[in-house]
């Protein structure tokens, strides 16, 4: 089988948190989506559908949080319900990053800025489409470093594993990675 596939270098995500390095290819997260990840692995039971069952319970808890995000030296200050920052398109059955190439050096953020219960239940269904980077509450950047700091840590889900807390350096490195391609 690997005979068959042509090796092609990809990027991989390297995260600094809690003094340790931590690496991803797929998707790292905080905020709303690591809360919903904690509560759908304790659902497995009920398969794809434990993810959207998280969803719907931690909208009733939803709460924002204040970050400050550093792209590329660019600094937002947001009030943000999540962030994810993905090297892929997809992550699960979401297409959360529709822009995304795994292996242009370049990892694309998504910062879902603050929006209400039934706001937030409305969008996401765009989520499953690549849809949800057209909303006004949603920000989309590339960017090849990313440092995100909160007032309170805030837990992380690299690639649906549950570990680490901001603050957060995120590096892209650039194809630093040869696996087989079909």
């Amino acid at each position: 089988m690997i005979a068959l596939n042509k090796p092609r270098k990809v990027d991989v995500g390297r995260i600094l948190t809690q003094g340790e390095y931590f690496y991803f290819l797929n998707i790292v997260g905080l905020g709303f989506v690591a809360d919903v990840n904690a509560v759908a692995q304790k659902l497995k039971v009920f398969g794809n559908v434990s993810y959207t069952l998280g969803v719907l319970q931690q909208t009733i808890f939803l709460k924002s949080t204040p970050m400050r995000i550093e792209l590329d030296g660019q600094i937002l200050e947001r009030d943000a319900i999540f962030v994810e920052i993905s090297n892929t398109r997809w992550t699960s059955n979401f297409l959360m990053a529709p822009k995304a190439e795994i292996d242009d050096g370049k990892l694309d953020v998504t910062i879902t800025n603050k929006l209400g219960r039934i706001r937030l239940l409305k969008c996401f269904p765009k989520i499953f489409t690549g849809e949800h980077i057209h909303l006004k509450e949603i920000e989309s950047i590339q960017a090849k470093h990313i440092r995100i700091e909160t007032d309170v840590p805030k837990v992380l889900t690299p690639d649906g594993e549950m570990f680490g807390a901001t603050p957060i350096e995120v590096d892209c490195l650039h194809q630093a990675l040869e696996v087989f391609w079909k």
